[in-house]
Formats: C-alpha cells, structure tokens, sequence
C-alpha cells in the first residue's frame, strides 16, 4: 500500500480541523464545537467556562460566581459584598441594607439593630443613641432626645 487516501474523514463534535489537513485537532480549553465536519471552534461567551479539551458545549457559571472575559478555562468567585446568579457576567453590588460573604448567590437582609451601605460583606450595628426596628435597614435612627 502507498498510504493512499481513498476518501475524507469527516471530524467529530469537538474537533476541528483546516482545509487539507490530514488529522482533526480537539477544540481548546475555553472552546467547542457542537457539530461535526467544523474548521473551526466556537470560544466560550461570557458568563461560560470549559476546562477541557475536545469540548461539545460550555459549561454556565455557577451561582456566586462569574467570567467577565470570553474563551476562559474557570470562573472567578464574587467578592464578599457582592453576588451573582447563574451563568454571571458580573458579581453585582448588595443592596444598601444587605450584605454577604464571598461567593454568594444572593445578598441577606441585615437584621434589626443593624444597617450596611451598599456593597457590604457585613452588616454593622446601630452605635449609641441611635436605632432601627426593621430587617434590611440602610441606615439607624437617632433616638429621641430622653430616650
């Protein structure tokens, strides 16, 4: 045998390849491709992740965390003071009267007694003479004076 081609081999989902290539290459880490006979891979948008070679599909950001950039391997963690849904972007700010640790899903209410500004990893306590009687307060009350 000469090592003669008698026909072309169409490449697999999750592979690529140039014209007039001889083999087909696995898509990248931070890339796919979900359908076969491809040149190319398609980079993983924002919000996304693949940390394998060879990908079909990316993978969404869990919840706490986020991929500001396209074509990445990993998501990053939310900061305390911030979080993010499901296949995020971005970590967004806690609400004034919230807050939240890092990696979070969702900002809790600051209890009675205490208040946050916006963007706090933690609620802070109502100093002397001042107060609230609500959950999620951005701010404490000064107390009437006798009291």
């Amino acid at each position: 045998s000469l090592g003669l081609v008698e026909h072309c081999v169409q490449c697999q989902r999750g592979t690529w390849s140039p014209s007039r290539a001889s083999t087909c290459e696995s898509c990248d880490p931070g890339k796919f491709q979900n359908n076969s006979g491809s040149s190319t891979c398609t980079v993983c948008g924002t919000g996304k992740f693949q940390n394998e070679s060879g990908a079909t599909s990316c993978e969404a950001c869990g919840q706490g965390r986020f991929q500001g950039a396209t074509g990445q391997e990993a998501c990053s963690d939310c900061n305390g003071g911030t979080y993010a849904g499901h296949g995020s972007s971005t970590c967004s700010d806690c609400a004034a009267g919230t807050s939240s640790v890092g990696q979070a899903a969702s900002c809790t209410k600051c209890p009675r007694g205490y208040f946050s500004d916006s963007g706090a990893d933690s609620c802070e306590s109502c100093k002397s003479g001042t107060y609230n009687n609500i959950t999620g307060a951005a701010a404490c009350t000064a107390c009437q004076s006798g009291y």
